[in-house]
């Protein structure tokens, strides 16, 4: 007879006395535990009506009292429960003693933070042990989260106070703070009712002024004396800090206006930036608040969130601009009487949000402003390649290619040989293109390797097409290839064709349709070799959204699937691949 296994056991003991555990008025589903996910428990009133609270459990039991305090989990399980609408709660069981302890999601997420692992171990604490004071924690905080995850923009803010630790001289003065921000900002009131408000509870603890939301959230901030406007100048950062967080950003508008009208400083430079970063969509309110807390003052991770903020902004840039130039402006007058290596970083950091930004010739009067009050910047290979960059997309392309080819020799990258190949192509420089396409098609990544042969053809092409059509300027007019491409259609140069439509690729924004007609003219071109290094360079472009556009007029036109089937495998290959290539990391540089 087959017999049961002891973890099959175990794991059906444990799911069924955390039901018993439960009020019986609670409904209690189970799960496909494949997929990471116990129970799903749904909260019942005493009058065993529906509240419309649910939360999910994930059950982890063993034997082991040694193991009853931590479990490791896998990083996939947890990214999953953080990604269903529910809350969760992560629970461990031990058998011997029979005891739960568990742990809202939302904190576990906050204890291990950031983690490149692929498993992490969760740990408990006897404070985390199942009481009979459970059940009305646990309604209290999915009520919560339910306010949360509802909020408009009539929500207020429940102020209450945590007096436990605290003396009664500093016990006065944080109810002072208290109700001047309450009779201050119309929406902060005193309910703690967490179906009416976004319940804060704040306490004094040494030199610090903490504030929690139930169990879900934390904040602690310095405290430079306990006087009660300092108190107040604190709390009121807390509570736009929390607001911003969860999104109220009508409620987060109101603290801030708050804070700039009574001139309040933040002694958290990260709180601030934090503060100003999640109203970056309102560039003047953001812009007061990062100048009156100097974080235009220092290079560090509150200045790097920031200007984060402004670059990855929704808004045109045009709307930014003042923000952004007020913000630079600022840092280069604190640091007026400093070094010139201090200056020329902040020019340089300019000039980078400026290039990121599209504001090309901007970014070059940045670039040169750093480089001459730093000349070891042009040995540097990183600020060659960005200058290069914006002179590139100024159209300056014989200056560009001369400092590509510098940052090449400093820093040996295939793709900077590949945009030094760009920048020749596009001044007629086609000997110097071919060398440095073919330089980069050595690298060891795919995608690297697969646009310096297609581009080491495409100017081969070019230069022949050039010669026998006296072409001797606009190379880089999309305007030209496109005609190009009409008339060799026409005429049905396949190759002439093939030719202007990589150029089109690689010379428009909106390509999709040129890379799905490059893959088709490359399955019925002359050079089979030249379908791999298509598709590649489609699929880094797209995804597979060109070889899909491809495969959809194919099968249109009386193509069959099946003849598909080893480039639907060649294209799936390189998505997964594309999707863990390194070539899409972010470099960010702190200056002291």
């Amino acid at each position: 007879m087959p017999k049961r296994s002891r973890s099959h056991q175990l794991e059906a003991e444990s799911i069924r006395r955390f039901e018993q555990a439960l009020p019986s008025r609670w409904v209690c589903r189970r799960k496909d535990q494949d997929y990471g996910v116990d129970l799903e428990v749904e909260v019942f009133d005493d009058r065993n009506e529906a509240t419309g609270l649910i939360f999910l459990v994930q059950i982890k039991a063993t034997d082991d009292p040694a193991e009853a305090l931590s479990v490791a989990m896998k990083m996939d399980r947890l990214l999953y429960l953080g990604n269903l609408d529910c809350p969760s709660i992560i629970v461990r069981y031990c058998s011997v003693d029979d005891r739960f302890h568990w742990k809202w999601f939302s904190n576990v997420v906050a204890e291990i933070g950031q983690s490149d692992t692929k498993t992490v171990t969760i740990r408990f604490s006897e404070a985390d042990a199942s009481s009979a004071a459970d059940q009305e924690a646990i309604v209290r905080t999915l009520k919560v989260y339910r306010t949360i995850r509802l909020a408009s923009r009539q929500l207020s803010i429940g102020l209450g106070i945590d007096e436990r630790g605290c003396d009664s001289p500093h016990s006065f003065e944080l109810r002072c703070a208290v109700a001047e921000i309450t009779s201050s900002c119309r929406i902060v009131g005193t309910s703690s009712d967490p179906s009416e408000c976004l319940p804060v509870v704040v306490h004094l603890d040494g030199e610090y002024l903490r504030a929690r939301i139930d169990v879900i959230a934390s904040i602690a901030v310095h405290l430079n004396c306990f006087d009660r406007h300092e108190i107040a100048a604190q709390l009121s950062y807390v509570l736009a800090h929390f607001a911003s967080g969860y999104q109220l950003i009508s409620q987060a508008r109101d603290l801030a206006t708050l804070i700039l009208q009574r001139r309040f400083k933040c002694q958290s430079r990260h709180v601030a930036a934090a503060v100003a970063a999640r109203l970056c969509e309102h560039p003047i309110l953001a812009g007061n608040l990062a100048a009156l807390n100097g974080i235009h003052e220092c290079q560090d991770e509150a200045y790097l969130l920031y200007v984060h903020s402004l670059l990855s902004s929704s808004l045109p840039f045009e709307e930014l601009v003042d923000t952004v130039s007020r913000f630079y402006a600022d840092a280069l007058e604190f640091h007026a009487t400093e070094s010139p290596e201090r200056q020329s970083a902040i020019h340089y950091s300019f000039g980078n949000v400026l290039r990121i930004s599209g504001a090309m010739s901007r970014a070059v009067r940045q670039y040169n402003l750093a480089r001459r009050k730093f000349p070891d910047y042009l040995r540097r290979g990183y600020f060659l390649a960005e200058l290069a960059a914006a002179l590139y997309f100024r159209g300056r392309y014989r200056m560009a290619a001369t400092l590509y080819e510098y940052a090449y020799e400093t820093d040996a990258k295939p793709q900077v040989a590949i945009c030094a190949g760009d920048a020749h192509l596009f001044c007629g420089h086609f000997a110097e293109a071919r060398r440095c396409y073919e330089t980069a098609a050595n690298s060891g990544d795919i995608f690297e390797s697969s646009e310096a042969a297609l581009k080491a053809w495409m100017v081969n092409w070019v230069e022949q097409f050039s010669q026998h059509n006296h072409l001797t300027v606009g190379w880089a007019s999309p305007n030209i290839w496109m005609l190009v491409l009409e008339q060799s259609a026409e005429a049905e140069r396949s190759d002439h064709a093939f030719g202007a439509c990589l150029m089109l690729c690689y010379l428009t924004e909106d390509n999709l349709p040129f890379w799905a007609q490059a893959i088709s003219l490359a399955i019925g071109g002359e050079d089979p070799d030249l379908l791999f290094p298509v598709i590649a360079s489609a699929v880094w472009a797209h995804g597979q959204a060109a070889y899909a556009l491809f495969r959809d007029r194919l099968v249109e036109q009386g193509g069959t699937s099946d003849a598909l089937r080893s480039l639907d495998e060649m294209v799936w290959g390189l998505f997964a691949q594309r999707a863990s290539s390194s070539k899409r990391d972010v470099t960010t540089r702190l200056f002291p």
